[in-house]
């Protein structure tokens, strides 16, 4: 399995892996689009607006009194720092992507887990206590959220799991059996 090296050092002894599996990336990405509402306008403004101030993308002038010199050089300054936000929300789901190619969702007999492979450090555990419950966000989709939830009421998400009710199938008859 692809996974067993990301699980290295992870599992606790004694436990054993029910199921695994990477969420799929561009489900994992899709709600980050809805950045681009903000960040598509949000960078054509800035950027008409260092061409307004900077009067086609030249170094400012001289300024005409009673305004200072460096008045020209803030505006270009806010508007960088403007541009730089903007392009930063433009990048923003090829960043979750990459995290969604790096993540993989574990259920062991004991935790769920979500571990980042190139972060261990961000590991996500969920003891599993109790009867445990899967809710699966679009039971008829073929990829779909899935909620580990426990008899705490405690949970974990695990992001766009493909064929979620295969998984809970599995799971559930190795559970049972």
């Amino acid at each position: 399995m692809e996974n067993d090296a990301a699980l290295n050092g992870i599992l606790e002894s004694g436990e054993a892996v029910l199921w695994s599996e990477a969420p799929d990336p561009w489900r994992y990405t899709r709600p980050t689009f809805m950045l681009y509402i903000i960040a598509v306008p949000w960078t054509i403004f800035t950027y008409f607006w260092l061409d307004a101030v900077t009067g086609g993308f030249q170094m400012p002038k001289a300024t005409i009194a009673p305004y200072p010199s460096w008045m020209p050089w803030v505006a270009v300054s806010f508007g960088v720092l403007l541009l730089i936000a903007g392009l930063w929300m433009l990048s923003a789901p090829f960043w979750i992507w990459r995290r969604g190619k790096a993540t993989v969702h574990v259920l062991t007999n004991r935790r769920a887990l979500v571990v980042e492979r190139d972060r261990p450090s961000r590991l996500q555990a969920l003891v599993l206590e109790g009867k445990v419950d899967f809710r699966v966000t679009d039971p008829e989709d073929a990829v779909s959220d899935v909620d580990v939830v426990c008899a705490t009421s405690k949970g974990l998400l695990f992001r766009a799991v493909r064929q979620p009710g295969e998984m809970v199938r599995q799971v559930a008859k190795t559970i049972a059996g």
